[in-house]
């Protein structure tokens, strides 16, 4: 990961401060914590999910580079597994090669699935369990798919069920997100806010819209959108918009919309994140994301931390910070909770073109060396800022 010094000149004299190290190597170690970082939060409000840290623990990254396909898409997280499909071009064969792909924490990617021209895959998603639902369709017309069929298959890739889903997806086209929940029922969401949904067992059971403005939901006005896991929450939509629309994220719990009438739904209030109850400022601007959380209910990404939703009120909770770990939040691909209160990311650097691990782990707060600063004297009275791999 690249390492990015700024300097600043005052006289002949420059004061750098050099806030930590990026990924050196495979299996490196990062120092996380700061004086005063939140690193140690347990994210109480979920209930009986929650894993606390110790007390005078804080969280430590460790590196693992996961080698595997770059142009992941559609990834998603199921125990210590990634799951993604890559869509690359062949100029030997002029076309693309689309597979789907699995990576187990400490092992090689590798393939699952290999799907030629005729199907193009809409949406993919992992159950809690590790089984894998793709929704897939075959000859595009300008009015969606000739045909539609929706699979969910084990976590050994055994067909569970392979069902005709071409009811409910006229005139819809892509589908944006997917989203399993614990009981099997499965939901789709499209850019234009349209929610689909399936029984355990693949039956189509209906589609709605959801309460949001339609300009805003089709992503001009948007800073987040799509499906997230919320174990016994629930399946929820979350939609958030810019700053001069709306500044807040919506939470829609899927299985109350679906009962509602569509006179109900025009009046369903969303749980809005509380941007205000949160002890940092919220950075409510660029990367920012709802992330499945299961049993710890949903996480919020935004540009400076990770936080955890209460699910109960909205209000927030800070898990860790970005800047420790040296991670972009925009890079993040899937985040699980572990059983001793860290964290295990899975990361897609799009600019060097590198998957990694990252385990966040708990240590105890003596162990984690303090930041130093660093003074440095140039010639010369304009700034100075280089970079460099």
């Amino acid at each position: 990961m690249k390492k990015h010094f700024l300097a600043a000149m005052f006289f002949a004299m420059l004061t750098v401060f050099l806030w930590g190290c990026g990924k050196e190597s495979a299996e490196s170690e990062v120092p996380s914590a700061g004086e005063g970082d939140e690193t140690a939060s347990s994210g109480s409000q979920t209930g009986e999910g929650s894993r606390e840290l110790p007390e005078g623990y804080v969280l430590s990254a460790r590196f693992e580079d996961a080698g595997g396909e770059a142009g992941m898409h559609n990834a998603c997280m199921a125990g210590s597994s990634i799951y993604y499909f890559t869509n690359v071009y062949d100029s030997e064969e002029e076309s693309h090669v689309r597979d789907i792909h699995v990576q187990e924490k400490g092992q090689e990617a590798r393939q699952l699935l290999h799907f030629g021209k005729g199907k193009k895959l809409l949406a993919m998603t992992a159950g809690e369990d590790g089984s894998l639902y793709f929704l897939w369709g075959e000859n595009e017309t300008e009015n969606g798919f000739e045909a539609c069929t929706l699979e969910k298959r084990g976590s050994q890739m055994e067909e569970i069920y392979s069902v005709d889903a071409t009811e409910g997806m006229e005139g819809l086209g892509a589908v944006y997100d997917m989203a399993a929940a614990s009981d099997g029922k499965l939901y789709g969401l499209t850019l234009r806010g349209i929610v689909l949904c399936w029984d355990e067992n693949g039956a189509f059971q209906g589609r709605f819209g959801l309460p949001v403005d339609g300009t805003t939901a089709n992503g001009q006005e948007r800073i987040c959108f799509g499906l997230a896991n919320g174990g016994e929450a629930g399946i929820y939509a979350f939609w958030g918009g810019k700053e001069g629309v709306e500044n807040n994220i919506h939470l829609y719990e899927l299985n109350r919309l679906q009962k509602m009438s569509e006179a109900e739904l025009e009046q369903a209030e969303p749980l809005r994140v509380n941007y205000a109850s949160a002890e940092e400022t919220v950075a409510a601007a660029g990367d920012m994301h709802i992330y499945s959380g299961y049993s710890d209910g949903l996480y919020m990404a935004d540009q400076n931390r990770m936080w955890q939703i209460d699910m109960a009120d909205g209000s927030l909770e800070a898990l860790f910070q970005w800047e420790n770990i040296n991670i972009k939040a925009g890079y993040l691909q899937a985040v699980r909770r572990q059983e001793d209160g860290g964290f295990l990311l899975y990361i897609f650097d799009n600019l060097e073109q590198e998957n990694y691990w990252v385990a966040l782990e708990p240590v105890p707060a003596s162990q984690i060396p303090g930041k130093k600063e660093l003074v440095l004297g140039v010639a010369g009275t304009s700034w100075y800022n280089d970079s460099k791999d």
